[in-house]
Parts: structure tokens; sequence; C-alpha cells
């Protein structure tokens, strides 16, 4: 902490002893000192020793009495940092304030302002990893200590000793109140967001959820408590600033679909990468001090942000932030590059043109019974130019199967040589391809009216499924993730297909792998001819 020394055990036992009278859990009625607390501390007086250390000062017996007869809990001394360093930042905590909605119920939350009196526009912010410092619940005593002590770590450690991604974040994703407190507003599946739920609420299983509804359905739209994708972009017309994460599978997709459907005439994007935390916390801050100073607090900037703001990856870890008018960028051309199979044992390329001959490349699809991940590989020459990318791509493929059905996972990846370029950025040793994206084939029907040259639209309904006749060629088109890169010249687009997901996966997050359709399976890929399969990539032209 830089204006509380954490190391100076009388202040702290001082303040601890103090802040235990206070009845309140958040203090928000102060201590009160009434003839029943001066009896019990005179009673105990000569045995309460403030210079002790801070394990001394919690165990001794004249400490306990003090608290046991008032029958009060001498908080944690982790607890009582907290509380003196938000004092200190001029920031006082409101805890489980109930604040009403319109259908009459009301949801829990804590309130975070200035200690000054005065009306202050407010952040509210909301999400599913929970209450508690870094994430999870707080239901008992034992979890709201363990909140505290991870919130004085989050204080008191340096930035590298902390988690990658929270070492910005108080709370997973979130606002953090000790940056915009001070500036005068008032703020609010298995690793993270499970351990976050009440365990003695209704709340709604996410995870079952999705894996009882494979297709879309009514649990995914509508407009009851049930719905998780009830927003209508296009009904939003109050300023919106929203971040999206390039090739973040959880994080990417929808808000580029929101920013292009918001009719609201003040919106901005920002384009960060996988690896989003410190992007969030630090890149972007201006950007989102700028926005709410203006939309709350009416304050006009000397400069207007742009509309569009983007982390443009240049490969090996690095980057460059470049603005922009609009997403996808106006000048942006779908090239698209035409794949050439050479048989299964052989590395395929990547042409300009259709190839005339016809081609298969044919892979197992059972990867438990392999060694190594099988796939389909497809190499270009090296760039006679550098390119600039930024926007959709798709791959547009002529598959078949032994089986019903096929999961087909694509990714493009460039070569410098015989060595990888590694496109994400801020974290080392990752595998991390220019794009991925992925398609079981029973889903490939896609809407011919929302589908487009950037992207396809799939409809993912239960009645447009499309088994697979074993041997039969069909075509599909799978959607990769959005992303921006700069090519050099002289290096090489590799297109690899595969039954799984390939290196730069995060393990323990990998999509589901059902064995009944992939076991003892082979999918190939057919190029060439009748058969055009190919990549289509976003130039950005005049570059």
């Amino acid at each position: 902490m830089e204006d509380l020394e954490p190391t100076c055990a009388e202040t702290n036992n001082r303040a601890r002893f103090l802040q235990s009278l206070g009845r309140d859990a958040d203090l928000r009625s102060g201590a009160v000192i009434d003839d029943a607390t001066r009896k019990a501390v005179e009673k105990h007086a000569k045995g309460i020793q403030f210079l002790s250390s801070v394990e001394e000062f919690e165990t001794a017996p004249a400490v306990r009495g003090v608290f046991r007869e008032l029958g009060l809990r001498l908080r944690g001394a982790a607890e009582t940092r907290n509380h003196l360093r938000r004092a200190l930042q001029g920031i006082r905590l409101l805890r489980d304030v109930r604040v009403p909605t319109r259908d009459g119920s009301h949801f829990v939350a804590d309130v975070f302002l200035p200690i000054d009196e005065g009306s202050y526009p407010v952040l509210l912010r909301q999400g599913i990893y929970g209450r508690a410092f870094q994430t999870g619940s707080v239901h008992n005593e034992t979890e709201m200590l363990a909140s505290e002590e991870r919130e004085a770590a989050w204080f008191e450690k340096s930035r590298e000793e902390l988690n990658f991604y929270f070492r910005y974040s108080e709370t997973a994703a979130s606002a953090n109140s000790s940056t915009w407190v001070p500036q005068g507003y008032a703020v609010w599946w298995k690793e993270s967001v499970g351990p976050a739920r009440n365990k003695n609420s209704d709340a709604v299983d996410f995870i079952a959820g999705l894996e009882d509804h494979p297709w879309d359905d009514g649990h995914y739209h509508g407009h009851g408590q049930d719905a998780i994708l009830s927003a209508d972009f296009s009904k939003i017309h109050i300023p919106v600033i929203t971040a999206v994460s390039q090739t973040g599978f959880t994080h990417g997709r929808a808000g580029f679909e929101a920013y292009a459907e918001l009719p609201s005439p003040a919106k901005q994007l920002l384009i960060l990468d996988a690896a989003f935390p410190e992007y969030m916390f630090v890149d972007c801050q201006p950007d989102l001090e700028a926005f709410f100073s203006r939309h709350l607090k009416g304050l006009v900037p000397d400069q207007e942000q742009s509309p569009v703001r983007m982390v443009m990856r240049t490969g090996g870890g690095a980057f460059e932030w470049q603005n922009a008018t609009t997403w996808p960028l106006p000048n942006t051309e779908y090239r698209g590059l035409f794949l050439n199979a050479h048989g299964a044992t052989t590395v395929g390329n990547i042409t300009t043109h259709l190839p005339l001959q016809q081609g298969q490349s044919t892979y197992s699809a059972d990867v438990q019974a392999a060694k190594d991940l099988p796939m389909a590989i497809f190499e270009s020459d090296p760039l006679t130019e550098s390119l600039k990318l930024a926007g959709h791509f798709r791959a547009t493929l002529w598959v078949s199967s032994t089986s019903a059905d096929a999961d087909v996972f694509v990714a493009i990846r460039v070569f410098e040589g015989d060595k990888e370029v590694h496109y994400q950025t801020r974290a080392p040793g990752t595998r991390a391809p220019l794009t991925y994206g992925c398609l079981k084939v029973s889903h490939r029907a896609t809407d011919p009216v929302r589908s487009n040259k950037a992207r396809p639209w799939h409809t993912h309904h239960e009645e447009d499924a499309l088994p697979l006749l074993p041997h039969t060629v069909v075509k599909i088109d799978v959607e990769l993730l959005a992303a921006t890169g700069r090519i050099p010249s002289g290096c090489r687009f590799r297109v690899v297909i595969s039954p799984a997901e390939g290196p730069g996966a995060i393990p323990g997050w990998e999509r589901a792998y059902d064995e009944s359709y992939h076991r003892g399976a082979a999918n190939s890929i057919f190029t060439g001819g009748l058969y055009a399969s190919s990549i289509t990539i976003p130039v950005i032209s005049g570059e």
C-alpha cells in the first residue's frame, strides 16, 4: 500500500480494535462508544497491548474478552487494512444494498461512493463472477475473510506476483472502485463462474442450459428470465462504448455484432487482443474516462475520440494502436485464397486461383487413438507483398466423413521460413494462430439473408440439421474469428484443418469432444475443380 505501511502493527491493531466496535459489517453507522463498551474495555484495559504483533494482539485474552462480552467479532487484519485504504482514497463502501427492480424484486449490490456528500454519476458493474474480490461469492464469514485477504494482497503485492488475468481488476473484468470513485463516480465455469454462484439460490445453471440446448431455440431468446440472449441491439439508442477481444472465442463475436447493429449516434468500439486485461485496465483507461466524462458529467473533450480504436497485431507479440471510422473498415477487400490438396501425407498448397485438378486430403477423426493431432495442412508460397488484415475471416470447404457427423477446426497460421510467427500479444509462450474457428458439420445450414461476404450466419436450428451420409461430399462455411494482423512479405500462410483444437487452445478450456462420431472415423477435404475449397481474408487496401 502506498498510503499505509502494512507492517505497522500498532496502527493496524488500534484500527482493528476501533473498527470492531462497530456493529455494521460495512461500518456505515460508525462505531458507537456507549457505557457497555466503556465498561468492557476498562475491565480488560491492562491486558490490551497495541504494540504487540498482529498475531499476538488477536490471540490476547484481554482483546478476546472485550469482544466476547460485547457480543462482537474482532475484525480481520486484512479487513481492517482494506477499510483504512478505502478511507484514505476517499471511498465509502456500503455492503448488501438492496436495489429495487421494475418487476417488484431486487438485486443485492455493494456500493462504492465518495465519502463527501453529494450527487454522483453511477457506474453499474454487473457480471457473472460474483461479488467477492477477484471472483466468488460471500455467503458466510469464512468466504468474507477470504475475499478480504485477496483484496489486501491485490493492493499490497506487486502486479507481477498476481495472476495475469486478475492483476489489473479488483473483480474480474469490472470497473475498479479504487480507480473510479476518487474521480467522482459511484460504482457497483468450472474455475471461475461456478464457485461464484450462490449455492442457496435458484440461479440458472448456465452450463447445463447450454448442454441441454445444443440448437438455437427459445432457451436463448425471448423476454423471460431464462432467455440468455434477450438483448435487442437495434433498440439501443443511448451512448455505448464496447470492447471486444479479437480471437477470444467467448468475448469476440457479440461485441462486433452489437457495434454493427447499434443505432446510437454515440458509439465507440475498442478492439483488444485475447489477453485483454491489461488492455482494458491500462491502455483503454483514457478512452473510458473521456467517454464517461462526456456522457455522465457533460464535459466535452478537447479532442473527439475515434469511433474505432484497435490493436493491430504485427507478430511475435508486437502490436500498434490504430484508429478507424467504422467496423468493418471501409476499405476492406475480401480476398479469396484456394486450397490445393496433394494426398493424405503431403502438405497441400494455397493458390490465388482455383486449381483445375481435383485433390483430396484425408486424415483421422479419432483424436484419442492418434499419437499426434491428425490434420490436413496447406501452405502458400512466400508473400510477394506485405498485407494488412483487419476484419472477419472465413473458410469455405468441401468435406466428407466416414461418420454421420464431423467437427472441423480451422486455423490460419503464419510462418517465416520454418518458424511460426505467433500473434497473441502480452501472453508469452502461447502458440496463438492469426485466427481460428470451428463448425460441427451437421450445423452447416446458413441464413441466406444474414450471411454475407464477410461471414456466414449459421441458423443452428434443429429443423435445419443436416447429418452426414458416409463418404458424401458437402460444402460448409466455417466462420473464423475476427482479427487483425500485419503480414510481412516473404512470410507464408499455413491453413491447418483438424478434428479438434490444435496448439494455442487454453488448457482446460477446449471444446467438448464427442467420441461417438469420432471413433474410428476419417474426414476428407476436397479441393480443385468442382470443389472450390478456400479461405477468405480481409485485406485493407491502400495500406
